[in-house]
């Protein structure tokens, strides 16, 4: 495509000044659990926005963070709204080579020089080198090639509890949105593209057992622990409200609906978890799944690996995230009774199952258990959603990698579950996400996005030119 040739000219002579922004947006802390820099983040995204040509760019306000608004209307017949993420997880305490929010660029064999930050790889670092795109596709263009929209939240490790409010805000807006998309680093070390076709329900709610609403046990504060012979304990009142969820594996849900079989997959996605498995034959699965991070793992339930595979990418599970009460170390009361006690539930279930429902379905079981006074705290409940090959967003997506011979690993399937199938389910939209050229590392320590690239993997400037093509690829798709 010759016309993308004057593009990628445009990145290599701005290449420092696009470097530079990168390390000023992955400088800026952005850890939504500790509520460490977000809206200063926010703030600078807007910025960065406005500085990459977008003609509107503006703070989104919620009862919560801040989100980020942004619109390029290139008078184009297509319109891709991109789903944005700016929060990240906090950063290993110790370990790292560099300091985290340094964004320093090192070398990391055998990738060469990479940028080395918290949020380097997932995702404010793919977001940012997209701002790189858009501003060259305007700077050569004088337009995209597609009408832009971008909602990015600043709460998504939280449960993106605010981002349906910031749909309702722009809803009329993102009406005329084609397909949802998110730039991301799609490349594996090897070289091979990933892309991911599904993703299942998400519930993450917090379960509270209280004093106060169960009418025993203290109230108003904890008091002391000699008291427990005659004071009702609130914490044992949610440890025994817990075990009525499972059975004693674990594994086992015990709520009303959990034991009927998932909607077997489709055809295709049936052929595609086959092709996975047999593309990575031989290698423990441990070492294949996203999220198991090769850790030594017996599965769950002793399943085979046929059985693992399946369950991974289509059966439900409910993970017990967290568990808050009384003495939690430095900085709390050892010897106290607690009055409230709190466990933070992540809920993954199949695509097709309604999360409104299992939600009715855990108050139905609490309830009907003897604990009505156990309060459902929901941070985030979205349904699972899935692409079709055949859609222009996954076309042109496929397009991109085979220009350049790469090979495609398709996923069926990921629990990595969000509100970006409200795109799906409420404007009819395919969604696809984290897709582009480009490797990075995403993890507690040393994270980090390849800067130069080598040989069939992708650099920043690699990547900023494959979002220009996905997006002219997409305009004609």
């Amino acid at each position: 495509m010759a016309e993308l040739k004057l593009v990628r000219a445009y990145l290599e002579s701005h290449h420092d000044r696009h470097l530079a922004r990168l390390q000023t947006w992955l400088r800026q802390p952005s850890v939504s659990v500790d509520g460490e820099g977000i809206e200063a983040c926010a703030r600078l995204l807007v910025d960065l926005l406005r500085d990459a040509g977008f003609p509107e760019a503006e703070l989104v306000p919620t009862p919560g963070y801040p989100g980020v608004w942004a619109a390029y209307d290139a008078g184009a017949p297509v319109t891709l709204v991109a789903y944005g993420m700016f929060d990240v997880r906090r950063a290993a305490p110790s370990g790292w080579r560099v300091p985290p929010f340094s964004a320093e660029v090192v070398d990391e064999p055998p990738f060469g020089r990479v940028m080395m930050a918290r949020g380097a790889r997932a995702v404010k670092g793919p977001l940012g080198v997209w701002l790189n795109a858009v501003e060259a596709c305007r700077a050569v263009w004088g337009r995209p090639p597609v009408n832009l929209l971008l909602l990015a939240e600043g709460d998504e490790i939280l449960g993106s509890p605010h981002y349906r409010e910031m749909i309702d805000r722009y809803r009329d807006r993102l009406r005329a949105a084609n397909a949802c998309w998110s730039p991301g680093a799609s490349q594996d070390a090897a070289g091979a593209a990933h892309l991911t076709l599904g993703y299942k329900g998400l519930i993450y709610v917090t379960l509270r057992a209280s004093g106060a609403r169960w009418g025993r046990g203290p109230k108003r504060g904890p008091i002391h622990g000699m008291a427990k012979g005659v004071v009702d304990s609130p914490a044992w009142r949610l440890v025994q409200a817990l075990a009525t969820l499972t059975a004693p594996d674990g594994n086992t849900i015990t709520v009303d609906g959990f034991d009927r079989a998932a909607d077997p997959p489709t055809a295709g996605e049936a052929a595609e978890m086959a092709a996975i498995m047999a593309r990575f034959a031989g290698t423990p699965w441990q070492r294949v799944l996203p999220g198991v991070q090769g850790e030594d793992v017996l599965p769950a339930g002793d399943r085979n690996e046929a059985e693992v595979y399946k369950q991974f990418f289509f059966g439900p599970s409910l993970n017990l995230n967290g568990l808050r009460s009384g003495f939690l170390g430095p900085g709390t009361a050892t010897f106290t009774l607690p009055h409230v006690a709190e466990a933070v539930l992540d809920i993954r279930v199949p695509r097709t199952w309604n999360v409104q429902a299992v939600l009715a379905s855990i108050r139905k079981r609490l309830d009907g258990a003897g604990f009505p006074d156990v309060e459902i705290d929901v941070h985030g409940a979205f349904n699972g959603s899935s692409v079709d090959r055949v859609a222009p967003v996954v076309r042109a997506a496929q397009a991109l990698f085979a220009s350049r011979g790469l090979d495609i690993v398709w996923w069926p399937m990921t629990g990595g579950g969000g509100p970006w199938s409200l795109f799906a389910e409420e404007f009819g939209i395919p969604v696809l996400r984290d897709v582009g050229l480009g490797h990075g590392r995403a993890s507690a320590v040393d994270e980090f996005l390849v800067v130069d690239g080598t040989g069939r993997i992708g650099g920043l400037v690699d990547m900023a030119a494959s979002y220009a093509e996905f997006m002219l690829r997409l305009a004609s798709a």
